[in-house]
């Protein structure tokens, strides 16, 4: 419903973005410890890859209030498959 009235609430619009920029912030953050420590490899694009985790996320709120049926966790298992093996 927010995502709906953000463009024509000003206010809103900020709320959300803000709140969008933190979690980007908190995962970049977390990816760039992950490159420190070696987790992920060197020159990896944090911010790119917070910015795609952040938007799948949403994606995957909106899917799941629109069709709460489906099992998600599926997706998940497969996403997580293939972090664990890239090359797949």
């Amino acid at each position: 419903e927010a995502m709906v009235h953000a463009p024509r609430i000003p206010n809103l619009h900020t709320v959300l973005v803000d709140a969008l920029e933190m979690y980007r912030r908190a995962l970049r953050d977390r990816l760039d410890a992950a490159v420190a420590d070696g987790a992920l490899p060197p020159g990896t694009d944090t911010f790119g890859l917070a910015v795609i985790v952040v938007a799948m996320l949403d994606g995957l709120g909106l899917q799941h209030w629109l069709q709460p049926e489906i099992d998600y966790t599926r997706g998940a298992r497969a996403l997580a498959g293939f972090f664990d093996d890239p090359t797949r």
